[in-house]
């Protein structure tokens, strides 16, 4: 029999040590009854997500994931063992089954024999043990760490297949759990390359430039490898942050154009310098990569002739060099040259350019 009405009643069930506690309030006279069953535990197997996708464990044994920073499915090889180049993929996994025990996972690289699973130390697993409650996220973080080019040279020579696989480093990912079934394996695959990508179009802006469409300058820089150009923030002149950067004469507004662009390279990069290395470049010839790279290091005097020197006088078809390090650089070719006098909506004066960051001629 239940009390009479306005009565409020706290109903509380404890079940595998978790105590669930339910608040009610009695509204009228109507008969109210309380039914407790044991649902038992459904001990559902975990789930994963990738790419958005969420799957139980095994729907997909084995998923095949591909590591790339690049648009052409590779991954660029580290330019030092101090400035290592480094992917990094994130899975996240959950025990969905909010009426069950804990679920404790474990996470382990198997390598095979064979040419695909020879280099595991260039992978990195963290967490390799975790555990989740009922209803809790959790997640595993893969890192791939690039080899440098001498590494990746003597590796690709003694595979000597002349194929991709020459350059590939894969793992097989195991991640096992105290349900004892319904296993994940994951097969995860890093195509190396020194080959360089070619970057999207960039368009910087002269630095700190004010025009009358422009009263407000704005502060762009741009790092090499990097997919668009960059403001820096802190807006100090000359930037002491970025790679490149372009400069005018006069960069107030009252300053009558047309004034030409000149390249300035940001003298805390540690690039060592710049130079004009060809005039006259077809488009499509610096888009050839192979081959621009192969005339790149045939030139004797590609090493030669760098300075810290701001470069005027810069045209379109213009490719210029610039050194990283000894034996390493980056091409820019450039597509266009604003003065100030083209009708753009900022009249500000600036070079569109494509670039391939990453040469390597040692």
């Amino acid at each position: 029999k239940v009390p009479i009405t306005g009565k409020r009643y706290r109903i509380e069930a404890v079940y595998n040590n978790v105590a669930q506690i339910i608040d009610t309030n009695l509204c009228n006279n109507a008969k109210l009854d309380f039914v407790f069953l044991k649902g038992g535990c459904a001990n559902v197997c975990p789930h994963i997500v990738w790419n958005n996708v969420d799957e139980q464990f095994g729907t997909v044994t084995p998923h095949v994931d591909t590591l790339t920073d690049r648009i052409d499915n590779r991954v660029n090889i580290s330019p030092s063992l101090l400035n290592p180049n480094r992917i990094q993929v994130r899975y996240e996994i959950y025990n969905p089954d909010t009426s069950c025990s804990a679920i404790s996972f474990n996470i382990r690289i198997e390598t095979m024999p064979g040419i695909n699973y020879e280099y595991p130390d260039y992978y990195q697993v963290e967490p390799m043990n975790l555990t989740l409650r009922p209803g809790e996220h959790g997640f595993i973080n893969v890192t791939f760490t690039a080899p440098i080019k001498d590494t990746l040279d003597a590796i690709v020579a003694r595979r000597n297949t002349k194929s991709i696989l020459d350059s590939l480093f894969s793992i097989r990912l195991i991640i096992e759990h105290s349900l004892n079934r319904c296993p994940q394996e994951i097969d995860l695959n890093a195509v190396v390359t020194a080959v360089p990508n070619l970057s999207p179009i960039i368009n910087l802006r002269a630095y700190d430039q004010k025009t009358p469409e422009k009263p407000i300058p704005e502060h762009e820089v741009y790092y090499f490898g990097y997919s668009s150009r960059t403001i820096n923030v802190s807006g100090e002149y000359p930037p002491m942050k970025g790679d490149i950067w372009i400069d005018v004469d006069n960069n107030d507004a009252s300053a009558s154009p047309p004034q030409e662009p000149i390249l300035k390279l940001v003298q805390t990069s540690g690039i060592l310098g710049m130079k004009i290395w060809r005039r006259n470049v077809a488009e499509n010839d610096f888009y050839d990569i192979p081959q621009l790279i192969a005339d790149f290091r045939n030139d004797p005097n590609h090493a030669t002739g760098y300075s810290n020197t701001p470069l005027r006088g810069i045209m379109v078809e213009d490719v210029i060099a610039f050194q990283l390090a000894p034996g390493i650089y980056t091409l820019i070719y450039i597509r266009r040259v604003d003065n100030g006098t083209e009708q753009t909506s900022s009249k500000q004066t600036g070079i569109e350019f494509r670039a391939i960051t990453g040469i390597y001629t040692d």
